[in-house]
């Protein structure tokens, strides 16, 4: 499926990859990361179901995939909905027979402040969407993956995860959640013998919609006046680098490090092994 025709590095470039034969699933594929990573994907051959509520928005990504020469379909639909997630499965297997990769990158982060001012239906809201959603798309991947090939789950982790970042508490106990469910998924998958990787990605910060937008609000100015002294600095990552450290798990460079959390860092120059693992460093 995937012929790693050159896979030593060159700068940010895991080289050149034929993904022709892969079936990747992408949520959260409207815009930034999720975007990025489907467009990627399907420039290096794969077929790519791209997944998010705002069909207009998937319609743009779909459109630089086809620029690209690429090939893929859009599903708007609610990922918070068990339903709509049993849905693309079975429209998955039905057109596909399996996917062999499977990004739930769908996620939010509004809900901002001391947690005893937060409103509590807001606050639950947050958490469901990343965290509830990541187990719907790891629990209807893992049906549509089960067919003998190795397949490889990716659930998008993040701020908060390994440390206390204050005035984010959904979303830092969300991405948290993410990071010990996907463990614990890529334990009990292998213990069931079958062979589907999960891995938790913590970005780091990227230029995407949403850190645009805290960057400008007068909610995230007050508590993260740093995302804005980023963006203005250009210290941030760019949506394309981590497309490229999604790449190096797609085609299993990760595969030895099933289970735990992988990290993106601003660069490749901290140590020989963070270059072999292709931007990807584990925690």
């Amino acid at each position: 499926m995937c012929k790693k025709q050159d896979e030593k590095l060159t700068g940010h470039s895991v080289g050149t990859c034929d993904l022709e034969g892969m079936v990747a699933v992408i949520t959260g594929a409207s815009s930034g990361i999720g975007r990025a990573v489907a467009v990627e994907l399907a420039k290096s051959g794969a077929f790519v179901y791209c997944v998010a509520r705002r069909k207009v928005e998937l319609e743009k990504t779909l459109e630089e995939i086809r620029w690209h020469k690429g090939r893929g379909t859009v599903v708007s639909m609610d990922v918070t909905v068990k339903e709509d997630m049993q849905y693309l499965s079975e429209m998955v297997k039905k057109e596909h027979e399996h996917a062999h990769f499977w990004m739930n990158n769908a996620g939010k982060n509004t809900v901002l402040g001391e947690f005893w001012n937060n409103e509590s239906n807001e606050w639950w809201e947050e958490v469901k969407v990343n965290l509830y959603s990541a187990y719907l798309g790891t629990r209807y991947a893992v049906s549509c993956m089960d067919g003998g090939q190795v397949g490889r789950i990716v659930n998008v982790s993040g701020g908060g995860s390994h440390q206390a970042i204050p005035y984010i508490s959904a979303y830092a106990a969300a991405k948290t959640g993410i990071v010990r469910f996907s463990e614990n998924a890529a334990a009990e998958l292998s213990m069931a013998g079958k062979k589907i990787l999960v891995f938790s990605l913590n970005p780091g910060l990227v230029r995407t919609p949403h850190t645009e937008l805290m960057a400008t609000s007068e909610e995230g100015n007050r508590f993260f006046p740093s995302i804005a002294k980023s963006l203005n600095s250009g210290n941030i990552l760019d949506p394309s680098i981590i497309a490229n450290a999604v790449l190096h798990i797609a085609i299993g460079k990760m595969d030895s490090w099933n289970g735990r959390l992988l990290y993106t860092p601003e660069c490749l120059e901290e140590s020989d092994c963070m270059k072999e693992r292709g931007m990807l460093r584990v925690l």
